[in-house]
């Protein structure tokens, strides 16, 4: 990891804290306990100075650290597994089922099933944008078609936005296509083609509220006479009366004001509501528009290769209302718009890819205008009138039309404008002054200031189009590589300009048949290599590529009508696959494009190898009317289908692995995966698999891997076996009986393999129950594992496992020996120099098995060894208790985890001594997860799981002599011995560990510490917090995991949260961390102890020289 990677922050009695760039002021030496407890007695702050490094470790789910003090590494565990849930319907972005079609069958579409968009209308006035759209094609075995309902500042679609069944699943519509928007009364009006398409009652109109969504949302059925269908549609909001086209010919208005919607599903409620209006002569296929300024009605009338426009009286108060005006004879014309205040008609001739300008008066026409595909309708700009084209199917662009009215004057083309762009950084930063756009075919003139040579000349610059790939056809030689565009020698202060030609076929052999409009070509303005000593700069300038000045048409005469207007033409990239409707917003300055492409896939008769031969892009696309840049892609296509299937989601990847760091140079080495796995669900799979769901009962809408997976929560490491032997903890694994699994592997292998799983004996049954911990015998290279047992409600009483550490599976157990109590097993230490192994009883107490009276004879026996292990009665240690050993000090440390205050025991642990066994001193402190001791600087460090703190203590006086805020929540500690440095494993979700460089004042710096981590406080609060409650409680805090209701069995209440996290972390991404006490109750830390960070600042930038760091601490019950 590069330095500029890390975080780092250094302490003495006042110094600065950097973080990621932000400097903070923070005061160091200074600490408190809980503000619950006593204040314990303080040392001198300023005989101990250190500074903080925090480095990314990629860690999900993070639980304990393991300081391989013999190979320099440290080793992180990351347990996060597999979480799926399964809904009805599937998004038209996944796979098609082919498992119950016929074999002869060898093609499938969505669509009859997508609710990719054809149709799109936009009520600008509801929400910043109401967006409704249409899916022509979806379709069951009665009905057909879809509608679909949400806000744009959404961005995209839901699933609760689909209209397209009532509640017993009967379809809502047959045929959807056009929609008119009623922005007055927030309401939108759906045609339905209906029997005249062969499914379906008669064509109707579906009056749709846009304040509601699902079929609430659907007001009125309006059945259109004659059985004509309805194919078009239009709204006059003043006169609130609605005109639609029947499919089979005819013209009919609706009376908004006597719909009754009193029963939806009726089609026959509202038959007195809508006339067929006789005299407009119109014929089959229409389209109106409604125009307010002219009171009129247009109403294309698709043919090909020619259709007709009529014009219509609309006007109420007119005594011609209804009345046909002028029919205009045009190409094949599939929609129109009215520009008003201009007094042009527009028409979208799709077949002759064109539009055609008439003139609203005389009909005449003004002028035609290409188009980039086959027009299909038109939105235009009230502010500068501009057209805005939507081009059917696989064009992917629009054409924006641009009309005046005529000056008689020629406009000089605008040149781009001219930016100035910083290029290096430091003393060695110099500029680029370059146009905004490039345009095709041009030569671009660029300039430059500061390219300054050290020694005072000008810098020689090599400029490299994308990256080199666009090499000149004609080298410019010498020592200057071939795919240099251009070479340019800056003055001696600095400046130069240069004219660069646009790549073409005749200078450049590179394919240039993407550097069009819309694209960009990336700058390089290398220095360093061209002259000797020079600064090094480098990095990339993109620059957009603007499309070339059309070419200039034979003016019109002055007896032309379009002599009268003047026109231009930008086309622009939409990104749409297949094309339909525009829709266009004027209270928000949105046009909005639709997309229906559906997916498509192919099966091979012989072999059944599925192809995909298209994939669904169904999407709306949003530009900004008046910058013409694209905004965003509203994506469809993770909407379900109506095909009645199943949609599995994954909630959580699993990422089981221990990522192993250097701990001298801070860097991260590897990650150790655990997802190649095999559950220990006999179902073959690993936890990179995705779930079985074929046998699942309908009703189980969840599964997760944490009662099968191997991922690793414990860990520890023989660092004299092999180069570094790893054990690791799978503290949530779990059959009906037990739960557990230990995982041993050689480091240099890089992963543990399936042969190194150790969960089960011979006939099946389970070795472990609620293993946590870990201490390891580098002598005899044992491994000393903890299992909670009865004390979490399942397995016999809690016992130590002792594992041979050059064995695998279950030839690798040699004993069980039973905690005595029924006290569980939660914590272990080992003393190697006398063979005695320390433990932590879960329901207190402190005991010591001697390992030379270990009997090895009968590895599965709980009774064989009740003769090895003894209770320490005068150690004075409570509940949850976790001993650390040190040899230099002939100590136990034992902390005692707790919220909001915890105890640390020190215990004589010299066996030669008087008062071995004997309770030194009791030390309270804040939520102490674990401890590690630093003999040779005589420091103990604390963990302190909820507080996100690591606090020092005197390791004979016992008093604080500093306390150093963490990233997370401390779990456990790692030292270094060579440099002191005291690494952090923080809890969940933080990635972050942290390196505590510690040094006594007044000596020079040390190299940078290691990361050190806390072992265990994960899993509930702190790892075995949860622990004490549920097992499970933190340590499925990072990620809710939702399980079956048969794995709901009591002590996983948290794990099977039903949405925060469920160690009490909060949500996902919460700075929250989560602890159980001691009754495995969930309790929230707060975040209360970030802004103690700003107050020690605030302080510190005030003057003041020292400040206790009052955090709170307490972890409220929930």
């Amino acid at each position: 990891m590069k330095r500029s990677d890390a975080i780092g922050r250094s302490c003495s009695l006042r110094s600065s804290w950097t973080k990621r760039g932000l400097a903070v002021t923070a005061v160091a030496a200074v600490a408190t306990t809980s503000a619950f407890a006593a204040n314990p007695a303080m040392a001198d702050e300023a005989d101990w100075t250190y500074d903080v490094t925090s480095l990314e470790t990629g860690v999900n789910n993070g639980y304990q650290l393991a300081y391989d003090d013999d190979n320099d590494k440290v080793y992180f565990t990351d347990a996060a597994w597999r979480s799926e849930t399964r809904v009805e319907g599937t998004a038209d972005s996944e796979p098609l089922d082919w498992s119950n079609v016929e074999d002869d069958v060898t093609s499938q579409s969505s669509m009859r099933t997508t609710f990719s968009p054809y149709g799109v209308a936009v009520d600008g006035k509801l929400d910043g944008g109401t967006i409704v759209t249409t899916t022509a094609r979806a379709r069951d075995g009665q009905y057909g078609g879809a509608v679909v309902i949400y806000t744009a500042s959404q961005g995209a679609p839901t699933n609760e936005d689909r209209v397209y069944q009532w509640e017993d699943g009967t379809p809502i519509f047959s045929g959807v296509r056009r929609i008119a928007v009623d922005e007055t009364n927030h309401l939108a009006y759906v045609t339905n083609l209906g029997n005249s398409r062969g499914s379906g009652p008669d064509g109707w109109i579906t009056v749709l509220d846009l304040t509601k969504r699902g079929h609430e949302s659907v007001v009125a059925q309006i059945t259109v006479p004659d059985a004509s269908g309805a194919v078009g549609v239009a709204v006059d909001e003043a006169n609130n009366k609605i005109y639609v086209g029947g499919y089979a010919g005819g013209l009919y208005m609706i009376d908004g004001n006597a719909i009754d919607t009193s029963n939806p599903k009726s089609f026959d409620l509202n038959n007195g509501a809508i006339t067929k209006l006789e005299d407009a002569g119109v014929g089959e296929n229409p389209r109106p528009t409604y125009n307010a300024d002219l009171k009129r009605l247009y109403v294309s009338e698709w043919a090909s290769p020619t259709a007709k426009i009529t014009v219509v009286d609309a006007d109420p108060a007119s005594s011609t209302y209804g009345e046909q005006i002028d029919q205009i004879e045009t190409g094949p014309s599939n929609a129109v718009e009215v520009d008003g205040e201009l007094g042009i008609l527009y028409s979208a001739n799709l077949g002759d890819q064109e539009v055609v300008a008439f003139d609203t008066e005389t009909h005449e026409e003004l002028f035609t205008v290409p188009t980039s595909g086959n027009a299909l309708n038109l939105g235009i700009n009230p502010d500068n009138n501009d057209v805005w084209v939507s081009n059917f199917s696989n064009s992917g662009k629009t054409d924006v039309i641009s009309v005046s009215e005529a000056t008689g004057e020629t406009e000089e083309p605008t040149e781009p404008e001219t930016v100035e762009t910083p290029y290096g950084s430091g003393d060695t930063i110099a500029y680029v002054n370059h146009p905004s756009e490039w345009v095709e075919g041009t030569t671009l003139k660029l300039s430059g200031t500061n390219w300054k040579h050290p020694d005072g000349t000008g810098s020689t610059i090599a400029l490299k189009l994308n990256a080199g790939s666009i090499a000149p056809k004609t080298p410019i030689g010498g020592d200057v590589p071939d795919d240099v565009w251009a070479l340019i020698e800056a003055d001696d202060d600095g400046t130069w300009t240069a004219e660069i030609p646009f790549p073409s076929s005749e200078n450049t052999n590179a394919d240039v048949s993407g550097l069009v409009a819309g694209g960009e070509i990336k700058f390089a303005f290398l220095t360093g290599s061209m002259k000797p000593g020079d600064a090094i700069r480098g990095g990339q300038l993109p620059i957009s590529i603007g499309a070339a000045p059309a070419a200039e048409e034979e003016a019109p005469s002055e007896a032309d009508p379009a002599a009268e207007y003047d026109w231009t033409v930008n086309t622009y990239d939409t990104g749409v696959t297949n094309g339909y409707q525009l829709a266009y917003d004027d209270d928000n300055d949105r046009v909005y494009f639709s997309d229906a492409q559906w997916r498509s896939e192919t099966r091979d008769a012989d072999t059944g190898e599925i192809t995909v031969t298209q994939e669904a892009t169904g999407k709306i696309v949003e530009f900004n009317a008046n910058s013409y840049e694209l905004v965003a892609n509203h994506d469809y296509t993770g909407l379900y289908r109506n095909d009645d299937s199943y949609t599995i989601n994954v909630t959580q990847e699993a990422s089981g692995k221990v990522v192993e760091f250097d701990a001298n140079a801070k860097s991260l080495t590897q990650n150790h995966d655990y997802t190649g796995l095999t559950r220990n669900d006999g179902s073959g799979l690993t936890d990179a698999d995705p779930f079985d769901w074929s046998n699942v009962e309908d009703d189980v809408t969840s599964q997760s891997s944490m009662r099968t997976t191997f991922s690793p929560y414990g860990i520890a490491v023989d660092g004299k076996l092999d180069g570094g032997t790893i054990v690791t903890t799978t503290a949530r694994a779990r059959d009906g009986q037990y739960g557990g699994a230990v995982v041993v592997y050689s480091a240099q292998d890089g992963a543990p393999t399936d042969a190194d799983r150790i969960f089960e004996w011979e006939d099946g049954s389970q070795i472990f129950s609620g293993v946590r911990r870990i201490a390891v015998d580098e002598t005899n290279h044992l491994a000393y594992i903890t299992n909670l047992g009865n004390s979490r409600g399942n397995g016999p009483d809690g016992w130590i496992t002792v594992l041979d550490l050059t064995k695998r599976g279950a030839e690798s157990v040699l004993a069980q020996i039973t905690v005595p109590d029924a006290a569980g097993a939660v914590g272990v230490a080992v003393d190697e120099a006398n063979n005695l192994i320390y433990v932590g009883g879960y329901a207190g107490g402190l005991y010591v098995i001697d390992g030379n009276a270990i009997d090895t004879s009968d590895p599965r026996s709980f009774d064989l060894n009740n003769g090895a292990i003894t209770k320490l009665e005068d150690a004075g240690v409570g509940e949850n208790p976790r001993p650390t050993y040190n040899a230099d000090l002939k100590r136990l440390y034992v902390s005692q985890w707790a919220s909001p205050q915890a105890a640390i025991s020190v215990v004589d642990a010299d066996p030669e001594s008087d008062t071995y066994g004997l309770q030194i001193e009791e030390i309270i402190t804040g939520p102490s997860n674990a401890v590690e001791v630093d003999g040779e600087y005589g420091i103990l460090y604390s963990a302190n799981l909820g507080d996100q703190e690591v606090v020092a203590f005197d390791t004979e006086t016992h008093e604080v002599l500093f306390t150093v805020p963490t990233s997370g929540n401390a779990l456990n500690i790692g030292i270094n011995p060579d440099t002191h440095d005291v690494w952090v494993s923080n809890f969940s979700n933080s990635g972050i560990t942290d390196i505590i460089s510690v040094k006594p004042a007044g000596e020079e710096e040390p190299g940078k510490g290691d990361e050190n981590g806390d072992e265990n406080g994960a899993e509930n609060g702190n790892e075995d917090g949860a622990e004490t409650g549920d097992e499970n409680g933190a340590a499925d805090g990072a990620t809710p995991v939702p399980t079956t209701p048969s794995e709901n069995d009591g002590d996983d209440a948290a794990a099977n949260g039903s949405g925060s996290g469920s160690n009490g972390s909060g949500d996902k991404g919460s700075t929250d961390a989560g602890n159980k006490d001691k009754d495995g109750n969930l309790a929230s830390t707060g975040a209360e102890m970030l802004p103690a960070i700003g107050i020690l600042s605030a302080l510190l930038i005030a003057g003041a020289a020292l400040l206790t760091w009052g955090r709170k601490r307490g972890l409220e019950q929930e």
